[in-house]
């Protein structure tokens, strides 16, 4: 576990990318005195707490407060550092209801245990603690105090929620075997859009508007959404095998070398830190351009909803209610944009749009089933026959780990892998990501049951941690999902 002082550190040099794992919370201005920058429940985040963080994550960012070209991005990190602070207090609060505690002595031998005020053995002289707190952080040594004390009391309820996670054998075993099993399959996809009706008359607007009156409605809003995620700036971006190989060296040395898996890991962090710097481009984009030019900028879907479909996460939901023009939000480590749309009735396009959507999806369903009908009438000349038609696209995966591919392995073994199907087959099933595919198996690699011994250790290590994260995870976002933050609108715009 990282000492007190160590988190604080990692903290502010993060601080930008917290708000990405809560699940945010709900701001509103209030007036308050000139010292409080905000506050959650009963407490108070203060001006100086608040510059602290602050200060730190600009000079990171080598930028100023007044820098006026990057003043969007300022205020992202403004709102982003008040809801670190503000998680960090209703954590440390929850901790010491269900009993936690955290001592003056164990603060201070923290401090100076890191020698994080020098080589000093200790300061008996309170005046010139204070002093040398104040001239070391530019903070109040009470401040500076709460802090820690916040991060331990958050530290210790994270150990408290951790040890509740246990692993059994047959969790340990079940885990060996989608590791160890591995596979060569085939991805089986369409290269291009099926032709279909592309215009409509009134007649068939109006029977299509009559049939689906639940799900077209001239009473609901809709809105217009453009979703940019990590994957998307990272889109194009070439992972050379030198590099790979460093990665899982240095970060993922106890996991199996799985080629496809490590470049998804090394684009996502990638992908992660890019999507901060994106922010102030696509705010000052939005002033000049529709949503529908900043979609086909960063090639990304272009969607319109109703405000009643629920299809959107609960807080970017939360966000439609009040919702005027163009919102820009940051969650979840994507960047939502979101606008007010016509109703639907007074927007032809979008009903079209409905219909021909619904008219390709059925002729994508109906395109993969022709060819599962195909590999049941001819199995063995299956592959040559689908190669021949230009549409579809082949991608060939070899030594994939059936653990980072279980909605294949679903399909091919049991759990202590004594039926597996022969291969080559067709998994008689219409996968569905941003469109269909089929998955075509051709060989599978049944794991070695004697390297069991030697690996159950490891995997069960592996499996508490992800399961004890999961559990921390989980219950600290429970915790933090009703925040209510109040901002001081003597810092914070109201509107």
């Amino acid at each position: 576990m990282y000492s007190f002082i160590s988190k604080i550190i990692i903290f502010i040099l993060t601080a930008g990318l917290i708000i990405s794992l809560g699940v945010g919370s709900e701001f509103i201005s209030f007036g308050m005195g000139k010292d409080v920058v905000a506050k959650v429940g009963n407490m108070k985040i203060s001006k100086q707490e608040f510059e602290f963080f602050k200060s730190k994550k600009l000079s990171e960012l080598s930028l100023s407060p007044s820098s006026k070209s990057k003043k969007a991005f300022i205020e992202i990190i403004d709102y982003q550092i008040v809801e670190m602070i503000a998680n960090r207090k209703v954590m440390a609060e929850k901790a010491i209801e269900i009993g936690l505690f955290v001592s003056d002595e164990e603060i201070r031998n923290q401090i100076f245990d890191n020698n994080f005020l020098g080589k000093i053995d200790g300061i008996k002289d309170p005046k010139k603690y204070k002093k040398i707190i104040k001239q070391t952080f530019n903070i109040d040594w009470d401040i500076f105090e709460a802090i820690l004390r916040e991060e331990a009391l958050s530290d210790k309820l994270d150990s408290f929620i951790k040890q509740s996670a246990h692993i059994n054998q047959n969790q340990i075993y079940d885990e060996f075997l989608k590791s160890e099993l591995k596979l060569n399959f085939i991805r089986i996809s369409l290269n291009t859009q099926l032709e279909v009706q592309e215009t409509f008359d009134k007649n068939q607007i109006d029977e299509f508007i009559s049939n689906n009156s639940n799900m077209i409605n001239n009473k609901i809003k809709y809105t217009d959404v453009v979703v940019i995620s990590p994957d998307d700036l990272n889109r194009n971006i070439e992972i050379n095998d030198k590099d790979i190989k460093s990665y899982h060296e240095n970060y993922m040395s106890n996991e199996p070398y799985d080629k496809s898996f490590i470049i998804k890991r090394i684009k996502k962090e990638i992908g992660s830190k890019k999507i901060i710097s994106e922010l102030p481009i696509v705010k000052k984009l939005s002033l000049d351009s529709s949503l529908k030019e900043i979609s086909k900028r960063y090639e990304v879907d272009f969607l319109t909803i109703n405000n009643s479909s629920n299809n959107l996460p609960d807080h970017i939901n939360s966000k439609l209610i009040d919702l005027k023009g163009t919102e820009i939000f940051y969650y979840d480590d994507k960047i939502w944009i979101l606008s007010p749309s016509q109703n639907a009735y007074e927007n032809p396009e979008y009903i079209v749009s409905l219909m021909k959507n619904r008219l390709r999806k059925k002729a994508e369903s109906e395109f993969y089933q022709d060819l599962i009908d195909i590999y049941n009438e001819n199995p063995k000349e299956f592959l040559k026959i689908i190669k021949s038609d230009d549409k579809i696209d082949l991608q060939f995966y070899y030594d994939e780990s059936a653990k980072y591919n279980s909605t294949i392995a679903d399909f091919i073994y049991l759990p202590d892998s004594s039926s597996v199907k022969k291969t080559p087959f067709l998994v008689n099933k219409k996968f569905k990501d941003y469109g269909y595919y089929l998955v075509y198996v051709e060989k599978i690699r049944l794991p070695n049951k004697d390297l069991y011994e030697f690996e159950k250790d490891r995997i069960g290590r592996e499996l508490l941690r992800e399961k004890s994260e999961y559990y921390s995870s989980n219950l600290k976002k429970e915790i933090i999902s009703n925040i209510k933050v109040k901002l001081n609108n003597k810092y914070f715009d109201s509107n």
